[in-house]
């Protein structure tokens, strides 16, 4: 190959080498781009989630607590609406455990029940109503090491 050809060569292939390189660049940028976006999304998701599901408990154990110290109401309706009081929390909890890894989901839906099964036991006094803020403070804590 003479030195003409080899300047030829090199007028071609640098330049396509080139492009090559920056179709890559572009590529592994654009592909970065979107996973930082994703996760950005993902931990505002969870966020949100995991806030609606905190001010549910709390809407849910406050209108738990009027009807369970209501006392213009027989005992069976008033069980039924502190069971029912819960219902929204427990739905929502299957949204919440999406946002959880597989890992802590299991833990997660455990705090939950015992959290509203406590609810359900007046029997047990004021300790349980520590062991339910022990609870809750399970279930934020459990929400904060995903954020």
């Amino acid at each position: 190959m003479g030195t003409e050809e080899m300047n030829y060569v090199v007028v071609i292939l640098v330049p396509i080498v080139a492009g090559l390189f920056a179709l890559l660049g572009a590529f592994a940028g654009s592909r970065l781009a979107r996973s930082a976006e994703y996760e950005k999304w993902l931990r505002e998701n969870r966020s949100t989630t995991f806030a609606k599901f905190l001010e549910r408990l709390a809407s849910a154990r406050k209108e738990a607590s009027g009807a369970l110290f209501d006392k213009s109401i027989e005992e069976l309706p008033r069980n039924i609406k502190v069971t029912e009081a819960y219902l929204p929390v427990e739905e929502y909890a299957r949204v919440v455990s999406l946002y959880l890894p597989n890992d802590k989901r299991q833990q997660f839906r455990g705090l939950t029940r015992e959290f509203i099964a406590l609810h359900s036991q007046p029997d047990l006094g004021d300790s349980r109503l520590l062991t339910m803020e022990k609870r809750l403070e399970e279930i934020q804590s459990l929400f904060e090491e995903q954020l």
